[in-house]
């Protein structure tokens, strides 16, 4: 098996496919931890860490808790307008 560093095929695969920007949604909750950390972290590796973690969800439906979630170039209107729903309504 190869290892190949996810940002080296990352940075490939959005290049060879035009892609210019992914889009990720977390709560106003989680900034502050992303800004600190300079990074996005899965699931898995938060709740292995401490915990010091907010989740936009309550549960990973699909399993995948060693997976971050994005979009590709434009925003998910759909998760833009519950986060911007949330946001308003907090603290709760």
């Amino acid at each position: 098996m190869v290892e190949i560093n996810s940002n080296e095929w990352l940075s490939r695969e959005m290049r060879e496919r035009g892609i210019t920007r992914l889009c990720h949604f977390t709560s106003i909750r989680a900034l502050e931890r992303i800004v600190e950390d300079q990074a996005i972290h899965d699931r898995k590796t938060l709740e292995a860490r401490d915990a010091r973690h907010v989740f936009n969800d309550r549960y990973r439906h699909d399993r995948r808790r060693g997976h971050i979630c994005l979009t590709i170039e434009h925003p998910n209107v759909i998760m833009m307008n519950a986060k911007t729903n949330e946001a308003a309504t907090w603290p709760r």
